[in-house]
C-alpha cells in the first residue's frame, strides 16, 4: 500500500498538485454518497496521499516533471527546486539520504556530481582529439582546460586516477619543456646528417 502512495504521490508533483486526474488509491475504496462530487472525492484521495507519505516523493515528481520540460537537471539557482537537488546531494556525500531515495535517483542518472561530471566530459573531448590529432596539446585558445590541469598536477593537487587518466593520452605536464626536448632532438638528428649543428634558414624556423 504504502508504495503504491508513494507513487502517487511523486505523481501528484508531476502533475503540479492537481487532484482532478487523480485516479486515487486502489487498494483503499471510499464509499461516499452519490450525490458527493468526483472532484470532491479527489481532493479526500490527494488529502490522504499527502499527510502519509513523505512530501520528498512530490518534490521529486516535480524534478522529474522539470526534467521531462527541460532535457536537464539544472533548475534556476535559487529556487525551491535548486535547492532541493543540491541538498541530495549534500545528504549524499554525508551518507544521510535513504537507499530508497538514493535508487530513485540513480533511475534517472542524478548527477551527484557536477564538478566530477565537468572533468570528465572535458576529458573525453580531449581524449577525442588525441585519437584525432595523435597528441593532446590543442591550440591555446582551446587549452583552459589543459592549463589548469597542469596547475593542479604541479601542485599537488590532481589525484592519481586522473594523472593516471592524461597520461594515458600522452598529456604534456610540461609544454615548454617537452617543445625543448623535441627541438633538441631534431638538432641532434641534423648534426648526426650533416655533421654541423648549424641547420639553415629554412630548417631553423621549426627548431
Amino acid at each position: 500500500l504504502m508504495e503504491e502512495i508513494d507513487s502517487l504521490r511523486v505523481s501528484l508533483g508531476r502533475k503540479n498538485g492537481n487532484s482532478s486526474k487523480n485516479n486515487g488509491i486502489q487498494k483503499i475504496i471510499f464509499d461516499l454518497p452519490s450525490r458527493v462530487s468526483q472532484s470532491f472525492s479527489n481532493s479526500i484521495s490527494t488529502f490522504l496521499i499527502r499527510n502519509t507519505s513523505d512530501s520528498w516523493m512530490e518534490t521529486y515528481g516535480k524534478f522529474l516533471k522539470f526534467i521531462e520540460i527541460n532535457g536537464h537537471m539544472e533548475p534556476p539557482h535559487g529556487t525551491p527546486l535548486c535547492n532541493w537537488r543540491d541538498l541530495q546531494r549534500t545528504l549524499y556525500r554525508e551518507k544521510r539520504l535513504l537507499n530508497q531515495k538514493e535508487k530513485l535517483l540513480n533511475e534517472i542518472n542524478f548527477v551527484w556530481d557536477p564538478l566530477e561530471k565537468e572533468w570528465n566530459q572535458n576529458y573525453e573531448e580531449l581524449k577525442q582529439f588525441y585519437l584525432r590529432e595523435g597528441h593532446s596539446n590543442p591550440a591555446h585558445k582551446d587549452n583552459i582546460w589543459t592549463t589548469r590541469q597542469r596547475g593542479c598536477y604541479w601542485e599537488g593537487k590532481l589525484s592519481q586516477e586522473r594523472i593516471k587518466l592524461l597520461e594515458e593520452i600522452e598529456f604534456s605536464w610540461d609544454v615548454l619543456e617537452d617543445e625543448w626536448n623535441n627541438n633538441f632532438n631534431q638538432l641532434k638528428l641534423l648534426y648526426e646528417k650533416e655533421g654541423n649543428s648549424n641547420p639553415t634558414v629554412r630548417e631553423n624556423a621549426f627548431l
